[in-house]
């Protein structure tokens, strides 16, 4: 199971987050709020700049988040011809887990379909 410890601020507009490198804690494991956060209870198109891939992803916090606490993150992949909004609309997956307390992150493919292959630009982005 995959592990983020989270943060929030109440306000703030959203911006880029930059992935923390393999092995150590995110950066909303520190003592402070990290002013990207993503708020408890809200789900916003986010974009990650990691090692060497950038893409994009729909979040969705749960209202029970705490700043530091380890949260059970999910990870969701949608169908071809789909993308994270419509998925998560036609589902209703990330509010059900989110509601369970689950973190739910939906990322964006990188081209027009997901590459199944664990090669390239997606695996490259969600690893």
């Amino acid at each position: 199971m995959l592990t983020a410890c989270t943060g929030y601020r109440s306000s703030g507009s959203p911006s880029k987050t930059t992935a923390a490198p393999a092995g150590s804690l995110s950066s909303g494991c520190g003592p402070h709020v990290p002013p990207s956060a993503v708020a408890p209870g809200t789900t916003q198109d986010r974009t990650l700049t990691a090692v060497s891939a950038t893409g994009s992803y729909l979040i969705t916090v749960p209202r029970s988040c705490r700043p530091g606490h380890p949260i059970p993150v999910i990870l969701l992949f949608y169908g071809f011809g789909s993308d994270p909004s419509q998925f998560s609309a036609l589902t209703h997956l990330p509010s059900q887990g989110s509601s369970d307390g689950y973190l739910v992150a939906v990322p964006h493919a990188q081209g027009t379909e997901w590459q199944f292959s664990g090669q390239g630009t997606d695996a490259t982005f969600v690893n």
